[in-house]
């Protein structure tokens, strides 16, 4: 299996850590993904022009208008702003949505009204496929 995400101290890996996986040890709770739930940790700001966050981060994007905008994902800081669903991912309007970054660490919107949140999470992105060292 490669990249995967897992707790620090894991050595573990496989279909049976799922569940421990999704145990947030701060909440005392599986995660609830949809509407923001937990600790915001940073304000990203207007997504307008790209921003970066660290591999496998959540980030929750807002959309503060009442149309559908658009958010791409990528590797380096020149991602191209979306235009449509067949380069983008929709957010609907005035509304949130979570976006696992993946091997991803750059966020760009078509819009400078959709905003992002980077959420506090006790995973960390493991490039590796058998280790964390």
């Amino acid at each position: 299996m490669n990249k995967i995400r897992s707790k620090p101290s894991q050595d573990r890996y496989g279909a049976d850590m799922a569940t421990e996986d999704a145990f947030n040890q701060y909440a005392g709770a599986v995660k609830v993904m949809g509407p923001v739930f937990g600790v915001v940790e940073k304000f990203l700001g207007p997504l307008g022009t790209a921003v970066g966050v660290d591999l496998g981060s959540l980030v929750a994007v807002f959309n503060n208008t009442g149309t559908t905008s658009f958010v791409a994902l990528g590797t380096s800081s020149a991602v191209a702003a979306p235009t449509s669903p067949a380069n983008g991912i929709p957010i609907p309007p005035n509304s949130y949505l979570i976006i696992p970054m993946g091997n991803n660490n750059w966020i760009i919107s078509n819009v400078a009204t959709t905003f992002g949140y980077l959420l506090e999470d006790d995973l960390q992105y493991n490039p590796n496929s058998g280790s964390n060292n």
